[in-house]
């Protein structure tokens, strides 16, 4: 693996005009009310990333692993939104370069790049 682009989103507070639809059930906050905790929040995220960062060997063995344990869409039919297109495919896998392996109307590919959005249906 020659490089990895890490993202998480973490919704801190409901927005004003609640969330869309199509995450309603499903997405949840960390406050009921305003409170200035980015900063704080920020720092705890990178003070437990920098243990994996500063030892980036432990990458195949620890967080690979971890990652795939924990991975809830392997094995559901999934949506892959890409650009404006949206397309139906099964989440087969993690790849060892930690592509998500997909099956959809085209065969099997894997995802690797780009901007995509992956909801569970």
């Amino acid at each position: 693996l020659e490089y990895a682009v890490v993202g998480i989103g973490i919704n801190i507070i409901k927005p004003v005009n609640g969330f869309p639809n199509d995450i309603s059930s499903t997405a949840t906050v960390l406050l009921e009310k305003e409170e200035n905790i980015e900063n704080k929040l920020i720092a705890k995220i990178l003070d437990n990333f920098y243990f994996y960062y500063n030892d980036i060997d432990l990458f195949d063995d620890v967080i690979r692993y971890d990652y795939i344990s924990l991975c809830d869409m392997i094995g559901n039919e999934i949506n892959v939104i890409e650009n404006d297109s949206v397309c139906e495919a099964k989440a087969i896998g993690i790849a060892e370069d930690m592509s998500l392996i997909i099956r959809d109307e085209n065969g099997i590919r894997n995802i690797t790049n780009g901007e995509i959005s992956i909801r569970i249906k």
